[in-house]
């Protein structure tokens, strides 16, 4: 069973700290009616579904089965590299080059998946789950301190999407829906919006920095090297 989650955001330029609750069966069912609701009105919007979707990108000459073997090699190749860094595999000596190396594959998933991204993203399906997972985060993320409520409820989460603590939340309970999906648990660690390489990056520069400071040499300036300072003659009569 997936546990209740602490995490921090701001609110209105303030430090805050939240615990995303695990959703109840209740909630559940409730987001699922909502993604259901929202299905509808998009479909009554116009939005196309997603085998609509994919026959549009076959028609267009995209391989999806092709597609999406290479999104999965890609994805393994970083995966792969990640591992690496976050094992402290990765030295100082080579990690550069290892940097650099997953900074490309990074770079062409993400044009990969822009070929098929912007039709996917806006299908009736993509539309209703981003809602559902909304649901979630206004029902499940409460203060700490007071186990209260953050939002009203789903109406409120959206009107204040430009803020942090909402787009916080909203990671949170997608992070919840991933656990879900995949069967397994993120952990704090994969919630981090830095990657393993360039956590490893920052350690390399704090280490650097640090004995930098160390090896500055230290002056102390002799009397002699003193700067004499001037004194004004008294003026005699």
């Amino acid at each position: 069973m997936a546990k209740d989650k602490d995490f921090s955001s701001v609110l209105v330029d303030k430090p805050v700290s939240l615990v995303f609750k695990h959703p109840s069966q209740s909630v559940l069912a409730q987001a699922d009616f909502t993604y259901k609701k929202e299905f509808a009105k998009a479909l009554r919007a116009g939005l196309i579904t997603n085998a609509e979707a994919s026959k549009l990108l076959r028609d267009r000459g995209i391989d999806l089965e092709e597609h999406g073997a290479k999104e999965t090699e890609l994805r393994a190749k970083i995966y792969e590299i990640e591992a690496r860094f976050e094992g402290g595999e990765v030295s100082e000596e080579d990690g550069g080059e290892l940097y650099l190396e997953v900074k490309k594959l990074r770079a062409q998933l993400a044009e990969h998946l822009a070929l098929t991204g912007n039709l996917s993203d806006n299908t009736a399906e993509s539309v209703a789950a981003d809602t559902r997972v909304s649901y979630i985060a206004s029902e499940c993320v409460v203060y700490k301190d007071s186990g209260k409520k953050v939002f009203s409820n789903l109406d409120n989460f959206l009107s204040r999407l430009d803020e942090k603590i909402a787009l916080d939340s909203y990671r949170q309970a997608l992070i919840y829906n991933f656990e879900q999906v995949l069967g397994i648990e993120l952990g704090d660690k994969q919630a981090d919006n830095l990657s393993p390489e360039d956590k490893w990056a920052a350690d390399i520069a704090s280490k650097t920095e640090n004995v930098a400071k160390e090896d500055e040499p230290v002056t102390v300036e002799t009397e002699e090297e003193k700067p004499k300072r001037r004194t004004r003659k008294k003026k005699t009569d």
